[in-house]
């Protein structure tokens, strides 16, 4: 996942003005719709940040949202800790439970500072709230931007922590970006070679006082032998995705490196402040091994599944605007995995991308496409889907899918759960009748289709087949698939499903939502009413925070046909069968998964 995609950025303006600001001149949103709309965009990762985030009057409210709508999620706090101890700040905040607190430390010399971060007297208050916070057994990440002014003093700075902030859970180290307020600075940004040194002495240090330091925006051969410290080699060994990765280059002097394997090179912005020597020629940007994780197209579970056999081919709908876009990327991709794939344009959905280990099972994939007789039937079998799981109606794809295998279960297993796994999530902002955004994310399931039912043997053989590759390839991903398969649902129609972080609810408690589809207007309405629920027997009950019961449901079961003539507003595109219908919501399903 790309950085970006963590940061929330509440706050436009700041009590500090530093000489590296990497918010200077931006425009962050502070209204609170603004900034929510960003949170249920994201995933299980949410950095907080500004400018400074304490400045902005809805901050307890943001981070209470969070908690209550997406409480799995890990928070960071981003801050320069001036501001943490005022208005017992830091207790409202840990009262909140975030999770870790990210404070930007510029040096232990208070003129340095002072010169640093263009405010006087900011040391004193910032590094009683660093104290603070660890009193306080809380996780304590100290940033340093490593630049021209304090970069002489790395080896005091480390003696300094580990004399004053013991305790600490980690330090980051961040070479100055040739980009924002410091862009074009060389009076703020070091050479790579006069800062290495220190660099290198700092990091000795830490590792003699057994404090961890980490370290970005540095190519790993300045480092010498605290490579392994780089934040780059610690994501490209464990495939880790991240959008920094995509903004450094190679230069010439890279090319038989031997470090090279775990390094993505230098800032483009340092190479166009010094021109690494006049003549140093950029010959390529690093490749992400994992770069699907970059691009948001490809489901890993799907990709895996070509990959290793379970499956003959594998297919996805692409805009033509994405098809210009990722060009490059998309060849990169299948080049390095010895996969094939062909584009075929289609009137409805822009684009298909068919990819296979052989060329003759996109040929029998594009000639069923083309026929369109029985398309689905055939497309399943080439797809690896079990026989008993391949859903059609008349030659088409079934609408309802979910609540025709959840009748056919005796048993509910989460290995099958796939109510979530597909690319395409509608997010709904309340804010006009209705207005849904589709946002691309990978599919967190171990199957990349809906089975015939929850207990269906030969897709739990299949899970458990893409259980064992993933424990091999990709244990982090594995993990949050396990996040996702292993909740309860509400599920009221394909269009109108919300998964619950309850373990039960035979006894009324607070609604924590991990997830949800929502188009109904009025379901959008009462779950933004609810602050209870309850089930009891065969009826859902819903409260406000006043405890007063607001909407019942009567858990119901159905088999298939829901489908109603009215097209279902707000919800782009069309389904397969070129339908896109929207079931009127009468009854509703509770599926909790044996765990």
């Amino acid at each position: 996942m790309k950085q970006e995609d963590h940061l929330v950025p509440i706050q436009d303006t700041c009590n500090q003005k530093c000489i590296f600001c990497s918010s200077w001149g931006n425009q962050n949103t502070t209204e609170f719709p603004d900034i929510i709309r960003m949170i249920i965009k994201k995933d299980n990762y949410i950095q907080i940040s500004g400018g400074e985030p304490l400045l902005n009057k809805d901050v307890f409210k943001v981070i209470k949202f969070i908690r209550k709508y997406k409480p799995w999620t890990y928070i960071e706090f981003q801050t320069n800790g001036v501001l943490l101890l005022k208005n017992n700040n830091l207790d409202k905040l840990i009262e909140q439970k975030v999770d870790l607190y990210n404070i930007n430390w510029p040096c232990h010399i208070d003129t340095v500072t002072d010169a640093i971060v263009w405010v006087p007297n900011t040391s004193l208050p910032r590094e009683l709230a660093m104290k603070e916070v660890i009193a306080k057994w809380e996780k304590l990440r100290i940033n340093i931007i490593i630049n021209k002014l304090n970069y002489p003093y790395l080896e005091a700075m480390i003696d300094y922590i580990q004399d004053n902030f013991s305790g600490l859970d980690r330090i980051q180290l961040s070479f100055v970006k040739a980009m924002w307020a410091a862009q074009w600075a060389k009076d703020v940004i070091p050479t790579y070679e006069e800062a290495s040194p220190f660099i290198i002495k700092f990091l000795e240090k830490a590792k003699k006082y057994n404090i961890r330091a980490d370290i970005d925006h540095i190519p790993l051969c300045f480092l010498w032998d605290f490579y392994q410290n780089h934040v780059d080699y610690m994501k490209i060994k464990d495939h880790l995705p991240w959008v920094h990765l995509t903004e450094k280059w190679y230069i010439d002097k890279c090319k038989d490196c031997k470090l090279k394997k775990y390094c993505s090179g230098y800032r483009k912005d340092y190479l166009d402040l010094y021109k690494e020597g006049n003549d140093a020629k950029v010959y390529g940007k690093w490749v992400d091994y994992n770069i699907w994780h970059i691009i948001n197209i490809f489901p890993k579970n799907e990709f895996y599944g070509v990959l290793y056999g379970l499956k003959t081919v594998s297919y996805r709908w692409i805009s033509e605007r994405e098809i210009k876009k990722n060009k490059e990327k998309i060849d990169e991709l299948f080049n390095q995995h010895n996969l094939i794939y062909d584009i075929l344009k289609d009137k409805d959905w822009n684009h298909i991308i068919i990819y296979s280990k052989e060329r003759k099972y996109i040929d029998d994939f594009l000639e069923s496409y083309e026929k369109k007789d029985n398309f689905s039937i055939q497309c399943g079998y080439l797809l690896g889907y079990p026989n008993c799981c391949i859903w059609t109606e008349d030659g088409k794809w079934v609408w309802d899918s979910v609540s025709i295998a959840f009748n056919n279960s005796q048993k509910l297993n989460y290995k099958l759960n796939s109510i979530f796994h597909y690319g395409g999530r509608w997010f709904v902002e309340k804010l006009q009748w209705i207005s849904s955004k589709e946002v691309i994310t990978e599919g967190f399931s171990l199957l990349n289709y809906q089975p015939c039912s929850y207990d269906c043997e030969k897709s739990i053989e299949y899970a458990e087949k893409m259980e064992k590759i993933l424990e091999k390839e990709d244990p982090k991903y594995l993990d949050l698939i396990y996040q996702k398969t292993k909740k309860n649902y509400l599920y009221f129609n394909p269009e109108n499903r919300i998964s619950l972080e309850n373990i039960n609810i035979e006894t009324k408690q607070e609604i924590r939502i991990f997830e949800w589809i929502l188009t109904k207007k009025n379901l959008i309405d009462i779950m933004d009413q609810s602050y209870f629920i309850e089930k009891k027997g065969e009826i859902i009950k819903l409260y406000d925070k006043n405890d007063k019961n607001i909407k019942e449901f009567t858990i119901g079961k159905w088999g298939g046909e829901l489908r109603s003539k009215r097209v279902c507003p707000g919800v782009q595109g069309e389904s397969p069968s070129g339908e896109r219908r929207c079931p009127e919501v009468k009854e509703i399903l509770y599926i909790e998964f044996n765990k």
